[in-house]
């Protein structure tokens, strides 16, 4: 058996170093995470200056709630954005027919228009 100096965090956050013995770098490394510890540095006495544990690889997967939640989101707002334009394209059409109605008034007290479109 070597034995192997190593430095590792533990699950508060808290840095620690010390000493294991394994066959191989690779079995000391699962003997410290078996500790509850995360290695950053693991090397055997004799094998010279220490190498940093490289982090295992990060697993992207396509999906997976958070995608959903952010989707679900986006088209929620997509659908109130577009309740809100339909509210104001009413609102500006009726106000736009108030007006229209108001100027037709306007013009039968003026006399502007001719009897076939006056109100009997």
């Amino acid at each position: 058996m070597r034995k192997f100096y190593y430095t590792a965090v533990n699950t508060k956050g808290i840095e620690l170093s010390g000493m294991t013995e394994a066959e191989s770098r690779d079995e000391a490394i699962e003997l410290i995470k078996k500790r509850d510890l995360f290695p950053t540095y693991v090397n055997g006495l004799d094998d010279g200056p220490m190498r940093p544990i490289p982090p295992p690889p990060r697993i992207v997967t396509e999906g997976g709630p958070v995608e959903f939640v952010n989707k679900f989101f986006v088209f929620i707002l997509l659908i109130l954005v577009g309740i809100f334009v339909v509210l104001i394209s009413f609102t500006v059409n009726k106000w736009h027919d108030n007006k229209i109605e108001k100027m037709v008034k306007q013009m039968v007290q003026n006399e502007c228009l001719v009897d076939k479109y006056r109100a009997e």
